[in-house]
């Protein structure tokens, strides 16, 4: 099913505000990928347990926005922010669509890492699990001024923050395994052997930055965006095993939070037509 989404916004002398919400559906296939479950592959028959999958739930998200004009500091200035609270939506919480990614960084022998999904579920026992939607909360804030007709800088700064229930923290715990093997070249396979696991999957990420524009002409631009990023590692303090498919070297990388300072040089050009 699609995605169903409202917006209740007011635009006035004095700003905007907004409320905004919605739902969708969360869903995955079966428990047990290795069987075709229809009796002709694999020893699993149909109608077993291996072959359900957990029931489908609805995710949602629910937010609040802000506009202040602040024209009494420059024509065309203002302050803006907004909040967002999903479970099982997570590509509404951040401008980079997650739902299925993760986010990773590596330096030295060090790695930070973020799983993003919107549920997890499996088999603890050897019993299903329901889905466990993935919780994330977002929040940003900016602030614009406008130097003259042509120049102007802005300010910002994003906050998100994504967690996993006790449950779904089981899940992902007991399928990262406890030796160091070989897997597909270039990821993040196994916990090293002899090394604890810390189980905490739960990560953030931030950014601060800002951007100075010069309007050139009526539909040509040119800006330079300075940013500060920090990822907060899961796992914090865990020892995986990474198997290189670039000049980075194989082996042990320590779970440890890492961040980067990004420029960005953007021209923009309009065509009328």
């Amino acid at each position: 099913m699609p995605d169903v989404l409202g917006i209740l916004r007011v635009d006035q002398a004095w700003g905007a505000a907004q409320i905004m919400g919605g739902f969708g559906d969360n869903s995955g296939g079966y428990y047990d990928f290795n069987f075709s479950c229809n009796g002709a592959i694999g020893a699993q028959a149909a109608g077993t347990q291996n072959c359900g999958h957990a029931a489908d739930k609805l995710g949602f998200v629910i937010g609040g926005g802000l506009r202040i004009n602040a024209n009494w500091l420059g024509q065309g200035d203002y302050f803006q922010t907004q909040v967002t609270y999903t479970e099982g939506m997570l590509k509404y919480a951040s401008n980079t669509p997650l739902g299925g990614a993760q986010a990773a960084g590596l330096s030295s022998h060090n790695v930070a890492l973020g799983i993003g999904m919107d549920g997890t579920y499996g088999k603890i026992a050897g019993a299903p699990t329901s889905n466990q939607l993935t919780t994330a909360w977002s929040a940003a804030a900016s602030f614009e001024h406008n130097w003259s007709p042509r120049w102007k800088t802005s300010i910002y700064g994003t906050y998100l923050a994504v967690s996993f229930n006790d449950t779904a923290r089981t899940l992902i715990c007991n399928n990262i395994g406890s030796a160091a093997t070989a897997g597909v070249a270039g990821t993040i396979s196994t916990v090293a052997a002899g090394t604890a696991l810390n189980c905490s999957p739960n990560w953030q990420v931030w950014e601060v930055g800002s951007r100075t524009q010069w309007n050139v002409t009526r539909g040509l631009y040119m800006g330079v965006d300075v940013i500060y990023r920090k990822l907060e590692t899961g796992f914090a303090n865990s020892v995986f095993f990474y198997n290189s498919n670039t000049t980075r070297p194989a082996g042990l990388y320590t779970a440890s939070n890492q961040d980067a300072i990004v420029t960005t040089f953007r021209i923009h050009r309009d065509f009328p037509y």
